[in-house]
């Protein structure tokens, strides 16, 4: 499950920063994809060489999990620093093996739910999550969608699926290359399960490692377009009950055993947490940017020493945010919680869903909002509370410069020992916006929640669910400050005037992490983070 270790209660980082790493990794990207085909065609073009048309390794293998262009089996050595890294070394949960052999890539069969991937096992929704997510932005964000999910097509989803994938096993290669871990044959997951079974409650890699030894074959990649390719040949292994498990190792070994570990803040504990075979926050950033990061605020945070607690070092293409947050255990970074597209994976304490707009305008923000987060970015700068609100008289003269305020604005201010965050934002506000911030328009934005975990209602056949949220940013909320937004709406829900308008549930809680102004709408049932 989450826990408050894998956040940090301060988030770093500049906005300007934030767009510029994105429009880099964008530039990056298209002169990969460029690079990949001019690659392609030169290759088309011209005779194989010896060593290659004789079957023999490539010239140019890389020392690892396996040889550029080659098929290998994964040896006995690769596989138990996997598995190390997944499960530890020893007392090796049964239960939790199993979670992780017994569920694929599968995609619900009714319409409304045709690209959603199933859940069928817990624990394993940190890398279907991820998944989902990347594949909602390749459906929806493309030139030719048609802006209804129930039209799009089986071809469409199949072409998602595989971006998806390439995506972000691309992206933990440091955008130079990508393994792919696939089945040796079919009838290996019976064999597999049927290893797992023979085991006890609890076993070590001498016990795991035996059963698993011989069933998979790795290649490594260096051209985008022929991953790409390989992908969707790989596509009718992922869906098997080892699929899941084939896309975690697959990323394991792109990214490779020593890279991961340095990104970590603790390398000693395994990346499947006991005792419900969660997947921690490091392998849901391995999916969204590229790095094993143990914390989700922005950068890396120092903490004395030499040591220091790595995060999200430049902004996303899909984004992060978790109830924990709403419960102050962390603060998501503006890295993930601003990402390039308008879907995030979100975290509760047991299970990870997405959260979903096919409107890019849903990132857009008033003038005053963008102005409060760039005067709290400072004001945290000098807050040595540790996030308590509130910085020293002798820092408020420089936190007013570096911010660009007024000069007026300091006024009694000045005066006082300690200086609060809800102090200082009201005279800013008052002095650049005058009293007429409530006189703002109400916004809506409409949200969509998807939960892959296949739930049976009745004697009906188990269904995923995919719920639509709207979200209404009022007059009044977008006038106060943060901090009286979350109370101002649980007043304006229990008063008797709008009763029944706003709705809540814990998606509530974690959506207001994002939009701290949002009073929530749906219908039916509430969306459900379990």
């Amino acid at each position: 499950p989450l826990t408050p270790s894998h956040g940090a209660f301060l988030p770093v980082g500049r906005a300007k920063t934030m767009e510029t790493d994105g429009a880099r990794e964008e530039r990056r990207r298209q002169a990969e994809l460029r690079a990949a085909a001019a690659e392609r065609r030169m290759r088309q073009q011209a005779p194989p060489s010896p060593s290659r048309a004789e079957g023999g390794a490539d010239p140019q293998s890389k020392p690892g999990a396996a040889r550029v262009g080659t098929w290998e089996a994964m040896n006995e050595k690769v596989l138990r620093e996997v598995f190390t890294l997944l499960f530890g070394g020893s007392n090796v949960s049964k239960a939790i093996v199993t979670q992780w052999t017994s569920q694929g890539l599968l995609l619900g069969r009714d319409d409304s739910f045709k690209h959603i991937l199933l859940q069928l096992q817990g624990g394993p929704c940190g890398v279907l999550a991820p998944v989902q997510a990347f594949l909602v932005k390749h459906l929806v964000f493309k030139t030719d969608f048609g802006g209804d999910l129930r039209s799009v097509t089986s071809g469409d989803i199949t072409r998602a699926l595989k971006a998806a994938l390439c995506e972000t096993l691309w992206r933990a290669g440091d955008y130079e290359g990508g393994c792919l871990v696939r089945l040796s044959s079919p009838d290996w997951v019976a064999r597999v399960k049927a290893g797992v079974d023979l085991l006890g409650d609890t076993c070590d890699l001498d016990g795991l490692v035996p059963c698993v030894l011989g069933s998979l074959r790795i290649k490594r990649f260096s051209g985008r377009l022929d991953f790409l390719e390989a992908l969707g040949e790989a596509l009718e292994d992922l869906r098997t009950d080892l699929g899941v498990l084939l896309v975690l190792l697959s990323i394991l070994t792109t990214r490779g055993n020593e890279r991961i570990q340095g990104d970590r803040d603790d390398p000693t504990q395994p990346l499947i947490t006991t005792p419900f075979g969660h997947a921690s926050q490091e392998v849901v950033n391995l999916f969204l940017c590229g790095k094993a990061a143990t914390n989700v605020f922005d950068g890396d945070m120092e903490v004395g020493g030499d040591y220091r607690l790595r995060g999200i070092s430049s902004r996303t293409q899909v984004g992060f945010l978790t109830l924990l947050e709403s419960h102050n255990y962390l603060t998501v970074g503006s890295f993930l919680k601003e990402p390039e597209y308008p879907v995030w994976v979100l975290g509760s304490d047991s299970h990870y869903t997405v959260l979903f707009s096919m409107d890019r305008a849903a990132q857009e923000e008033p003038e005053r909002v963008r102005r409060e987060k760039g005067v709290r970015k400072v004001f945290d700068e000098f807050d040595k509370s540790g996030g308590g609100g509130f910085i020293e008289r002798g820092d408020l003269a420089a936190v007013l410069s570096k911010a660009r305020c007024a000069e007026g604005v300091l006024g009694d201010l000045g005066m006082q020992d300690v200086v609060t965050w809800h102090d200082l934002w009201a005279r800013v506000s008052k002095s650049e916006f005058g009293e007429e911030e409530a006189a703002q328009a109400e916004r809506t934005l409409q949200l969509y929640h998807v939960n892959g975990i296949a739930k049976s209602l009745g004697e009906e056949e188990a269904k995923p669910s995919l719920k639509a949220v709207t979200i209404t940013l009022t007059k009044a909320m977008q006038a106060l400050p943060a901090e009286d937004v979350a109370l101002a709406i649980d007043r304006a829900c229990a008063s008797e005037a709008t009763a029944g308008k706003a709705q809540w549930c814990p998606l509530v809680d974690c959506i207001r992490t994002r939009w701290k102004q949002a009073e929530c709408h749906w219908v039916g049932d509430a969306p459900s983070m379990v």
